[in-house]
């Protein structure tokens, strides 16, 4: 690689380090810890926090792995020397963005379920 394809990855990388807490918006990651075996039953409240953790969890990796796969696929197309090398980055962009929409339509889903649960309306 020569000089100005160093720099521009350089930068490139700098500006992902510096960005990324904002990408995430600075969230912890809080990893839900599995289910403690219990002779107790498993009610309505119980569920609805499993229901939740699970898709705080889902939403938490998958977004951090899509905006870590759209930013591969920008550096891709900064490095790209032709056409086709553009093409196949802007390609990996949009599969990352359609990725992230899938994630938050899963997270969505769980947690209307969980919200379902707490109101009663599958009772």
């Amino acid at each position: 690689m020569n000089k100005r394809n160093i720099k521009i990855l350089a930068g490139a990388l700098l500006a992902l380090a510096v960005f990324s807490p904002a990408l995430v918006l600075a969230a912890e990651i809080n990893i839900p810890t599995p289910p403690v075996q219990s002779t107790t039953t498993l009610d309505l409240t119980k569920l609805e926090d499993l229901l939740k953790q699970i898709a705080n969890f889902i939403l938490t990796i998958g977004l951090i792995l899509a905006v870590i796969y759209i930013g591969i696929g920008g550096i891709k197309w900064i490095m790209s020397a032709d056409d086709k090398g553009a093409g196949a980055a802007k390609e990996q962009i949009w599969n990352g963005i359609k990725g992230a929409a899938v994630i938050l339509a899963i997270g969505l889903i769980l947690n209307t379920l969980a919200s379902l649960i707490s109101r009663g309306s599958l009772r």
